[in-house]
């Protein structure tokens, strides 16, 4: 599985759409507006790759309103909160 994060600067008229546009997308887990230098950060969960490039190049290449995009690609969770909620299902402690 490989996970990335989306960084978008987006124009401000579109933001309501294109996030709503986003949010449909099965490959996007998570999905942000946020202050700074970028205006949307997804979180982008996909088989391979090959994937990844089509969702950037194909799909999102498509929507309106995103000026500029920056891929990041995660290559380790430090979170042990996340690794819990993927591999911790169905082994709850006793008396809890």
């Amino acid at each position: 599985m490989i996970t990335a994060l989306m960084l978008m600067k987006a124009e401000l008229k579109e933001i309501a759409n294109l996030t709503k546009a986003l949010a449909e997308f099965d490959e996007i887990t998570e999905l942000y507006t946020t202050t700074g230098e970028y205006d949307v950060v997804a979180k982008v969960m996909v088989d391979d790759l090959d994937a990844l490039a089509g969702t950037v190049t194909e799909k999102m290449a498509g929507l309106e309103g995103i000026v500029k995009t920056s891929t990041l690609l995660a290559i380790r969770c430090h979170s042990e909160q996340a690794m819990d909620r993927m591999f911790g299902v169905g082994f709850e402690e006793e008396g809890a």
